[in-house]
């Protein structure tokens, strides 16, 4: 292995030294994925836009598999197809989550293991800069789909410090914000599940609170048949469609406005129902489409590829945020039914149903219409449940909207952090004596992980 060691003790070698295990993985058919009681497996959608890993796109595996074909947590894998237009996923690294024992991965992905030279987690972030994202993009090859050759990560220079003990120094200062952002994101799985527990315990098995604090229906609460809903709800209750129910599309963006800049966005910036980017435009330049605005409260959902946007934005959005016409905003006419309806749309009864509205829509992609959600039929509980379920689940939301910016913020000082410390240009030393600001980052860490773990 030839190697050059600076002044400053770092040195370069070809990756193909520096690896001891590069393997792609299983091609399968689809009859070995159908059945959800298979073996997890990675795959390319496992990658999101920003080149880490994504939550919820597991493919479970039932074919044969060799003891070769398996990948552990907090191992790597190398995208070695990339479907994106810029290709912005070919060759990067995502670490296999905590989820499973073990993993299998697809062909799609490549698993690499450093030898005894390099410390993984160095390896990992070095493979994340954007030195090596420009060499590797030129070993791609295809038309509508990439295809890596891997002779590209065999071939890559890599520099690195000769000593093991700062190659992990180092690759800890990355790796503790992302620990701190996957909290962050545990935390707020968390959230959504409890809250959306409670909104099944109400308002589908009916067990709220009666007015003795016990469980309604379970301690024998007054049940009625309703005709229109073709099942039983409590005494007093009712149903409604949502255009009765709520505004949709109300509020659009006009010359009366006086507002000199707007954020904006559209349904392109929208990545698993949550909003990857936002665009601040001027006001007098804004796209026409730039219409609906958005407000308090406001439920967002996509007519496009039908799904409703995580609750990120639906308390306190900017004042002057707005969507696109791609986008129907709902506004609860008595704000104290929001949140209960915003929990009825991503319940199974109306995503079932949108979803089927928008399979059979004459277009080239699914779609829906503001009407179909208006026809929505659901219960009405009185005021005051609604309003007391409004007031303990928007705690959630809004401390889970707090995480998410926070989260935001942590990839931005991370994403600035890790060309100047894979480099060298600055030091861990450094980070201490001169960037007060960071330490904060790994004290917050270590809290979250003190309350929370």
């Amino acid at each position: 292995m030839e190697t050059n060691i600076d002044m400053m003790g770092w040195k370069e070698a070809k990756l193909r030294d520096l690896i001891c295990d590069f393997k792609r993985g299983i091609a399968y058919s689809s009859e070995e994925i159908s059945s959800p009681n298979g073996i997890p497996m990675m795959n390319l959608a496992s990658i999101d836009k920003t080149g880490y890993y994504r939550e919820g796109e597991m493919k479970f595996y039932s074919g044969r598999y060799d003891e070769a074909d398996k990948i552990y947590p907090d191992e790597m894998l190398i995208a070695c197809t990339d479907l994106t237009r810029d290709a912005i996923i070919i060759g990067t690294p995502i670490k296999v989550p905590n989820e499973s024992d073990f993993f299998l991965f697809t062909m799609d992905l490549a698993k690499l293991r450093p030898n005894d030279c390099i410390d993984p987690d160095f390896l990992y972030y070095a493979l994340k800069i954007n030195t090596y994202r420009k060499y590797i993009k030129p070993w791609a090859s295809g038309t509508n789909v990439l295809h890596l050759n891997l002779n590209g990560v065999y071939n890559y220079t890599l520099k690195y410090p000769v000593s093991k003990n700062a190659q992990k120094s180092i690759a800890r200062i990355l790796l503790n914000i992302d620990k701190k952002i996957a909290i962050n994101k545990r935390i707020n799985h968390y959230l959504e599940a409890m809250a959306k527990q409670l909104y099944d315990y109400w308002f589908v098995q009916f067990d709220f609170p009666d007015a003795n604090g016990k469980p309604y229906k379970s301690s024998g609460g007054n049940m009625i048949w309703n005709e229109k809903l073709k099942r039983e709800i409590p005494e007093g209750w009712s149903s409604e469609i949502f255009s009765e129910l709520c505004d949709i599309n109300k509020l659009t963006l006009s010359k009366r406005d006086n507002i000199p800049t707007i954020e904006y966005l559209d349904t392109s910036s929208i990545t698993e129902g949550i909003v990857s980017e936002t665009q601040y435009l001027d006001r007098h330049s804004a796209p026409s489409r730039a219409q609906r605005k958005v407000e308090d409260l406001t439920i967002v959902y996509s007519c496009v590829r039908p799904r409703l946007l995580h609750y990120g934005i639906l308390c306190n959005p900017p004042t002057n945020f707005v969507v696109s016409t791609g986008f129907a905003t709902i506004d609860a006419k008595d704000k104290a039914y929001s949140i209960l309806l915003y929990y009825f749309l991503i319940s199974c009864e109306a995503t079932e149903h949108l979803g089927d509205i928008a399979d059979t829509a004459v277009s080239s992609y699914p779609a829906i219409n503001p009407s179909d959600i208006g026809s929505l039929r659901t219960i009405v509980p009185p005021r005051s449940l609604s309003l007391s379920f409004q007031e303990k689940v928007e705690v959630m939301i809004r401390e889970a909207k707090r995480l998410h910016l926070e989260n935001k913020e942590l990839e931005k000082k991370r994403d600035y952090l890790l060309p100047l410390v894979m480099t060298g240009q600055v030091s861990v030393k450094q980070l201490n004596n001169d960037l007060p600001l960071f330490r904060p980052i790994l004290y917050m860490f270590f809290i979250h992980k003190i309350l929370y773990l």
